[in-house]
């Protein structure tokens, strides 16, 4: 049931509500953010760390953008398998694995280098 245009009390009324193809706030923004990105000829990944140092864009918004480039800048850790066997290593091999699980078991954390060798 329709009540007639000229009721005072709602109803459908001409010229009332979003146009017919008018986008809403977040659709905006989001073609305005990939504009933005098209222009500077960003990877979606730079796109997201950008989004994530802008301090001018609210936090929650950040922290998003943080939690999906988190695992393409910084991959989870994996365990490592000992391939070779205690007795094909050498003295000087079983010397630093020793020493290293005797580091480990105190918590300490070993630096990396370049090249992925420990320091």
């Amino acid at each position: 049931m329709t009540k007639p245009t000229g009721s005072p009390h709602g109803g459908a009324r001409a010229g009332a509500g979003r146009p017919k193809g008018a986008k809403n706030k977040s659709t905006v923004k989001r073609q305005a953010a990939r504009a933005k990105a098209a222009l500077k000829n960003l990877m979606p990944v730079e796109y997201l760390l950008s989004v994530m140092r802008d301090k001018t864009i609210p936090r929650a918004e950040r922290m998003e953008a943080a939690k999906w480039a988190a695992p393409y800048i910084s991959p989870k850790l994996s365990s490592v398998e000992i391939v070779k066997s205690m007795r094909a290593m050498t003295l000087d091999e079983l010397q630093w694995f020793i020493a290293d699980a005797e580091r480990a078991s105190a918590g300490w954390q070993p630096r990396l280098i370049a090249g992925g060798r420990r320091k």
